[in-house]
């Protein structure tokens, strides 16, 4: 049963609330504002031309073991090379960089997650976590994962504040990049407006399992059917989501 304070946060999410952004936050609030905009929260979503990856990706070339190769050009564009040929153009990063960042783009109007990654630690394209350890089979493989709308809204909407799902997939186009304050929060032009009627959500007023419930929004709680005290070994693709731990933690109460 979710918490009053997930029910309001997702349903001013669904309901495409008016969001501010997060420099609107600043006027009032200008110590929280100045940490939280040099967080890793803040760059967990770019447009792929404002991340590492603009430096990084042009000019690399990856051949898997199944022969198929993969190059980046200098506009960010894929092509990936066998007996065919796709092309396809990176348009976000998702990730603040501090560990890695995913490249996802568009190709026939659909979206993909990136089979590679790039790892900050090792300076180097590797597997994405979650996609398939042997070789692509074909050139659409190794594109990579094709997301449905459904989920790729969720992947947008959970990187961002302010992204409208439809049934054709995510409406970013009043999106906020970044988990900026309106992300948790909820949407703050109302109490912009009139700060002593406009609701937002502080989630630190709320006990430890619910606060876990917030977050786990997208940080992804364990799953309940585990018997295990360490869901993150049971699954091991769950350590892609770094708190995965929240109610295994022994400070959880």
């Amino acid at each position: 049963m979710r918490t009053a304070g997930l029910a309001f946060l997702t349903a001013a999410l669904v309901q495409g609330a008016d969001f501010a952004g997060s420099v609107a936050c600043a006027g009032c609030h200008p110590k929280q504002y100045d940490t939280q905009s040099q967080s890793h929260h803040a760059r967990a979503l770019r447009p792929i031309g404002q991340s590492p990856l603009a430096r990084e990706l042009p000019g690399k070339a990856i051949r898997e073991r199944g022969g198929i190769l993969l190059e980046y050009g200098a506009d960010l564009t894929v092509t990936v090379r066998r007996e065919e040929v796709l092309q396809a153009p990176l348009e976000w990063a998702f990730g603040a960089g501090h560990k890695a960042v995913t490249p996802v783009g568009r190709v026939n109007g659909q979206y993909f997650e990136h089979r590679l990654s790039w790892y900050s630690a090792a300076r180097r394209l590797a597997l994405t976590p979650g996609h398939p350890a042997q070789p692509s089979p074909d050139v659409a493989s190794a594109l990579g994962v094709m997301q449905p709308p459904a989920t790729i809204s969720r992947c947008f909407n959970c990187h961002a504040a302010g992204v409208r799902s439809t049934a054709a997939g995510p409406d970013l186009t009043s999106m906020h990049p970044g988990v900026g304050c309106e992300r948790c929060h909820g949407p703050g032009s109302e109490h912009i407006a009139q700060p002593s009627k406009g609701r937002l959500l502080n989630a630190g007023r709320f006990p430890a399992r619910a606060v876990v419930e917030i977050c786990g929004e997208c940080h992804r709680s364990p799953n309940r059917t585990y018997s295990s005290p360490t869901p993150e070994l049971d699954d091991p693709v769950s350590v892609r989501f770094q708190p995965v731990g929240f109610m295994a933690s022994r400070c959880f109460s």
